[in-house]
């Protein structure tokens, strides 16, 4: 009588219990999905928020108890509380069927994602788990009954056995017989025969011979059947036991890969590991290409720019290689070493853990395009700082080893960041005032004297363009770095605008204020020109945009009067001794002939006369210019000229000299002389026009400067033009002379690519 089947034992209960808890899991992220349950990570189908780890959890708790199914053991069995073997066998099934639906519920739209994960490998692995589990347990329900009906039973032992045994009664009944009989017998037993094959063979052979022969067919057919029985045994033993063969090795490989999956869906190895001490999949750093399939937009405007150029412009590669070996070789380690590189690559040098640094930047393991990234999206979006960084001080190796939160949190402005296949979003504080991140390296400043103060003439300054930007919006200056340099991009309302949606962006975003990243100023790349220069006209915009000239003339003197109006800093600003702005006067008759000039240049690449290089003493970079015959007296250059050694203007009684807003007037040391490197005594002076010793300092936010001309007889037009090139051609020739044979790219050549723009114009009829 057969025993009556427990509750616990029949499928559907346990299938009732697995519905109803998958049912309610699915529920409360749908809730959470919508906004109407809270995650303090956001709304995001994704594992990495609190939803998706607390599934995460339930997934290897559960699946660490389909394992103790192994518990069918009886003994075993009773110490966990007793039940079946078909009890345990339906929970097996039933809890792996359930943990791979929460599975799915913790990896969310991070299942159907482009990229491949750990938590991808173990996902897939844990259908192939799960299926091949189903799979087994149909074949247990079909197969058995067919081996029952073909063979009875598995036991290759029994039907060998059995073999033998009727071919012993085989003999036995052929013992005696006639030559015949052997025959027949032979015949009978080499394969089946039919009851009509057999009775016309026996027809020749005795009542009693025909008798023992048609025993011997029966007994043929028994053996044949007991020998396929032992051919077939292992077939049906096969379709059962092929899935425990793909079952159990999955089963073993999920508990490892589980624990990969969690120290990498974690970022725990690359948290705990110093920077650059990891392989570059695991260093916590990408370089900026990556980011182009979904941020296509942003990344097409970055990569045109001199934050994308940062470690590949020519100009930075010849000068920062020169002054490392030139001047920083005998210098402290690693300050002020890497006080360039730090600023324009910070992740390269983080991870290449250099503290000499030759550009481009190697190392092995790591991509070239990884290390000499400059201010790619991981430099600014993988900052979330505490407080404002301070003057200059991102050069600084100190600042640079906490700067980064490396792992795969992307920080920006948005509140409600949307899910994706590829990082985690969250709100940055530093993004609330972006501009900010900007004060960190467009100061290059160096505390010589450890005093924890930066002055000029004893500390190292060369640029201070946020400190002119704090001074701007103190006096009451309303536009912000990210106004002029970062504008709305009209062209998108998606900072992903390229990602494809669930598979790589998990749901629409709402539409944003997307920035312009093409960081346009008045820099480009030397080797980016012509229609590889798709920035030329923002620039051009800006330019024009900055200052306000007048031009004027009072009986035989023109005027000039150039106004500050559309910037928040010093014009020219930025490490000023490397820019050029300068006024273009011409002056002709009524036949048009020219009878005064100023500033005019045969061609781009001339220079501008000025009798601050040209006439200098001993000068080392004068044998630099060209297109000059002797030096322009009138000459108005707004280019600060960096000198090797700077000092301190002292009054008669030898006290130093303060300036109108409080700091040290920078002079040039004795014996000293123009340079085109960076050096740690230098720094920059201002020139001084010779025709009547007015200094040519830059122009202050709203400040208006006037320049007078004395004008020959006989002009009827004047025209005047404020025009602007980003380098002094002598500036690039002496850096060129300076470069190695092997060094790469070279500069020489593409010094013909420098563009003079115009940032005003104006005609004058007398």
């Amino acid at each position: 009588m057969l025993r009556k089947r427990l509750q616990l034992e029949r499928g559907w209960v346990w299938m009732i219990i697995a519905v109803a808890i998958a049912g309610m899991m699915t529920i409360a992220v749908a809730l959470v999905a919508n906004g109407a349950l809270p995650d303090p990570l956001g709304q995001h189908m994704r594992g990495y928020t609190v939803t998706g780890m607390l599934l995460g959890f339930l997934v290897v708790v559960l699946g660490t108890l389909t394992f103790a199914y192994s518990l069918r053991k009886r003994s075993l069995q009773e110490m966990a509380g007793g039940g079946t073997m078909m009890m345990w066998l339906w929970l097996h099934v039933v809890i792996g069927v359930l943990t791979l639906f929460l599975a799915f519920l913790h990896a969310g739209l991070g299942a159907i994602s482009f990229p491949m994960s750990s938590g991808k490998i173990l996902l897939w692995i844990f259908v192939g788990l799960t299926v091949s589990g189903i799979v087994w347990r149909i074949f247990y329900r079909a197969v058995p009954p067919q081996v029952v009906k073909r063979i009875g039973n598995y036991s290759r032992e029994g039907a060998v056995a059995r073999a033998t045994e009727l071919t012993t009664e085989i003999d036995k009944f052929s013992a005696g017989r006639s030559e015949a009989f052997r025959q027949l017998k032979d015949w009978v037993c080499a394969s089946p025969r039919t009851e009509m094959e057999i009775a016309h063979a026996v027809a020749p052979l005795s009542a009693e011979e025909r008798d023992a022969l048609e025993r011997i067919h029966r007994l043929s057919a028994s053996r044949q059947r007991a020998l396929e029985r032992y051919k077939l045994s292992p077939r049906y033993t096969r379709w059962l036991q092929v899935w425990r063969v793909i079952h159990v090795p999955l089963a073993l490989s999920v508990i490892p890969l589980t624990c990969v999956h969690i120290v990498g869906a974690t970022r725990l190895v690359t948290r705990v590991s110093p920077i650059g001490s990891l392989s570059e999949g695991m260093s916590g750093f990408v370089p900026s290409s990556e980011c182009r399939d979904c941020h296509r937009r942003i990344y097409d405007q970055w990569k045109y720019s001199m934050h994308a150029h940062g470690m590949a412009s020519p100009v930075m590669i010849a000068q920062s290689n020169q002054v490392l070996d030139d001047e920083l070789d005998d210098a402290a380690s690693p300050d002020p070493k890497l006080i360039c590189v730090n600023c324009h690559g910070p992740a390269g040098i983080a991870l290449t853990k250099q503290e000499q640094a030759l550009l481009p930047l190697k190392r092995d393991g790591y991509s070239k395009e990884l290390l000499n990234d400059g201010i790619g999206c991981t430099v600014c979006h993988q900052l979330d700082l505490a407080e404002d960084p301070k003057r200059g001080e991102a050069g600084l190796v100190a600042f640079q080893k906490s700067l980064h939160k490396v792992g795969d949190v992307y920080f920006g402005n948005f509140d409600d960041p949307v899910g994706n296949a590829y990082h985690r979003s969250a709100k940055g504080k530093i993004f609330d005032n972006p501009e900010r991140l900007c004060v960190a390296c467009h100061n290059v400043v160096y505390d010589k004297n450890d005093d924890d103060r930066i002055e000029k003439g004893v500390d190292l300054v060369l640029q201070e363009t946020t400190k002119e930007y704090d001074d701007y919006r103190k006096e009451g200056g309303q536009s912000t770095c990210i106004d002029c340099h970062m504008p709305i991009d009209k062209g998108t309302k998606r900072a992903a605008n390229s990602a494809v949606l669930y598979f790589e962006q998990d749901s629409e975003a709402p539409d944003r204020e997307v920035h312009d990243h093409s960081f346009v100023a008045v820099d480009y790349p030397l080797d980016l020109v012509g229609e590889k220069d798709p920035q030329r006209d923002k620039r051009r915009k800006l330019l024009r945009s900055a200052v306000k000239m007048d031009a004027v003339i009072q009986q035989d003197k023109l005027v000039v009067t150039i106004t500050n109006t559309g910037t928040g800093h010093n014009v020219p600003t930025g490490l000023a001794f490397a820019r050029q702005m300068w006024l273009e006067v011409k002056a002709t008759d009524a036949l048009g002939n020219l009878l005064y000039s100023s500033g005019v240049l045969a061609k781009n690449t001339d220079d501008l006369c000025d009798s601050s290089t040209m006439d200098e003493e001993g000068s080392k970079v004068a044998r630099f210019v060209k297109g000059c015959a002797r030096s322009d007296a009138d000459l108005v250059n707004y280019q600060l000229k960096l000198i090797d050694r700077i000092d301190v203007a002292r009054d008669a009684g030898g006290n130093k000299v303060r300036d109108e807003d409080g700091e040290f007037k920078v002079i040039a040391a004795d014996g000293a002389h123009e340079s085109v490197l960076q050096r740690i005594n230098g720094g920059a002076v201002v020139r001084i026009r010779p025709v009547d010793k007015q200094p040519l300092v830059p122009i202050e936010p709203k400040e208006i400067r006037t320049h007078n001309y004395t004008l020959p007889a006989g002009v009827v037009r004047v025209s005047v033009r404020l025009l602007f090139r980003s380098f002094p051609p002598y500036f690039l020739r002496a850096l060129a002379a300076g470069q190695p044979k092997s060094e790469k790219p070279r500069l020489a050549p593409l010094i013909e690519n420098l563009l003079v723009e115009e940032m005003a114009d104006q005609t004058l009829k007398l």
